[in-house]
């Protein structure tokens, strides 16, 4: 279970989210907020560091070695030495939380935009967002996380007929992007024509075909029996 824990935290939250959201800071952000998102960075990587260690103990002791110098945290000469991190519930603050869940939804109903109208990785197109709650904090992180060349919150939509829009916590989002009609309408009833001709059936891949007769339980019996003997 721990090991579960510290691999979710390290993988998904620190690597996959955190890291890639300071990216936007390191680029974007002023020197003090470099300077801190820096040293945010390597304190928590060196936490986790002591965390993992009594699970991974050699490669632990290897990177903490370099990252705990780092960050001024290196408090004695070995990581089996340095004391277990302990959490203070007094700095966890749960609206943090509640506006990672929405920054995480928009980023993640943008990428199901794109996926959706099929648009390609290296293809960059501004977005717009209509709501009633301020978001621009959250959209700031979007044209990196997302492949956009802006994204830019409106009182009301453009009017377009072709771009497509997506509806994430009561916000409604559209990518401005051309449309070719007769591209997207040979790749629907492509979509659609594949689908026509699977064969659908309840049965599994593996299941034997129905039209094959069963051998007589008694056969059965006579080979399974031996499997079975003490």
């Amino acid at each position: 279970m721990a090991a579960e824990t510290l691999y979710s935290f390290v993988w998904n939250d620190y690597c996959d989210w955190y890291l890639e959201l300071a990216k936007v800071q390191l680029q974007t952000g002023c020197a003090s907020r470099q300077r801190a998102t820096r040293h945010t960075l390597l304190r928590v990587l060196e936490a986790a560091l002591r965390l993992l260690h009594p699970i991974i103990p050699f490669i632990t002791e290897e990177l903490w070695q370099t990252v705990a110098p780092m960050c001024d945290a290196k408090t004695a000469d070995s990581i089996m030495l340095a004391r277990f991190p302990e959490a203070d519930r007094e700095q966890i603050v749960q609206t943090t939380f509640e506006q990672m869940t929405v920054l995480q939804d928009l980023i993640g109903a943008v990428r199901n935009l794109r996926g959706e109208m099929g648009i390609q990785p290296n293809v960059k197109a501004p977005l717009f967002v209509e709501s009633a709650d301020d978001l621009a904090d959250y959209l700031k992180y979007l044209p990196m996380m997302t492949r956009l060349t802006e994204a830019q919150q409106v009182a009301a939509l453009p009017e377009s007929e072709d771009a497509p829009v997506a509806v994430c916590n009561g916000a409604r989002l559209m990518l401005k992007v051309e449309i070719d009609k007769a591209a997207e309408t040979a790749r629907l009833s492509k979509e659609a024509e594949k689908l026509q001709k699977k064969p659908w059936t309840n049965s599994t891949p593996n299941s034997p075909n129905p039209a094959t007769p069963k051998k007589p339980p008694r056969i059965w019996w006579k080979k399974t029996k031996p499997i079975w003997r003490n």
